[in-house]
């Protein structure tokens, strides 16, 4: 029922796409979704502050397999991050991504040629009082039969859930090897 549920949001929101000549689709900029912890919230005509995250999605939910479209199956993978990453489960989170992974911040480009620090960086770059991650908003800028551009506005709160970040980051979902995972992003977070 969740998954029904889910699927049906996103029909709902009937991303417009057109072919280009390449043969790659442009989404139009006005349908976005924001995913909030395990939650999935859909505004397809106007732009959110931060999130109300009452649905909640399992991870049974939450499979490559279920999706058909490389937007859905991009947004899937953002949905799963989030959800291991505030779990804390490094290997759900690492399931995430593919490795290498890149991180551009300005112009110093991070390079994760496998997983097994990328948690503890992360912890080390949003600091002490981070307890929590939210995409404010998520903006399908691009895809393509094995690739999918993602503007992603993201919130880190603190234990009493005040706010301590707000940047903007441009996040490359890629399929390869049998599965789509994050392959790099480049952040206007502060570190």
């Amino acid at each position: 029922m969740i998954l029904a549920n889910l699927t049906a949001l996103i029909a709902a929101t009937a991303i417009k796409t057109k072919l280009s000549q390449t043969g790659e689709r442009k989404t139009n900029r006005k349908n976005w979704g924001s995913l909030c912890g395990s939650a999935v919230l859909w505004h397809p005509r106007r732009r959110n502050t931060l999130p109300d995250c009452n649905m909640i999605f399992t991870e049974a939910a939450m499979t490559d397999n279920d999706f058909k479209s490389a937007a859905e199956s991009a947004l899937a993978v953002m949905e799963r991050h989030l959800h291991a990453l505030n779990g804390l489960r490094e290997n759900d989170l690492a399931d995430t991504l593919h490795f290498p992974h890149f991180r551009l911040v300005g112009t110093k480009l991070d390079c994760w040629p496998s997983a097994e620090t990328y948690l503890s960086d992360f912890r080390a770059r949003a600091g002490d009082n981070w307890a929590r991650t939210a995409w404010q908003e998520i903006d399908i800028q691009r895809e393509s039969a094995d690739k999918v551009h993602l503007a992603v506005r993201i919130n880190r709160f603190d234990i009493n859930d005040q706010l301590i970040a707000d940047f903007d980051s441009l996040w490359v979902i890629t399929f390869k090897n049998g599965k789509w995972a994050a392959q790099f992003r480049s952040s206007f977070a502060a570190s």
